[in-house]
């Protein structure tokens, strides 16, 4: 019984995120469930630091996910952050840096 997990989600703010406001956010997780891993609620943009949800989600292997990183503006007009997702299969970790997500006013 193959199963593929997301065991975590790590998203670092490098930069707090200036003017932010309680609808400037990051989510990740499934195209069908976008905060399925990570909810807006789990992070502080505007405070530099790494933020982490071990919410362990499994998926059937014979499933095709698409995991997805949402970032919400709102009146954020500059900011850093850096999401990673870490997948276990057939029993190795394997961590994704997806890249940095920046906010320099042009979202």
């Amino acid at each position: 019984n193959n199963a593929v997990r997301a065991s975590a989600v790590i998203i670092e703010v490098d930069a707090p995120w200036t003017d932010a406001n309680n609808t400037t956010a990051i989510t990740v997780g499934s195209s069908t469930d976008t905060d399925l891993l990570f909810k807006a609620s789990d992070i502080d943009l505007t405070s530099a630091g790494q933020y982490r949800s071990d919410f362990h989600y499994i998926w059937p292997s014979s499933s095709t996910v698409q995991l997805v990183a949402e970032v919400t503006q709102g009146t954020a007009s500059a900011g850093t952050a850096r999401v990673s997702v870490e997948i276990e299969t057939e029993g190795s970790i394997q961590p994704t840096d997806y890249g940095l997500v920046t906010d320099n006013g042009s979202i």
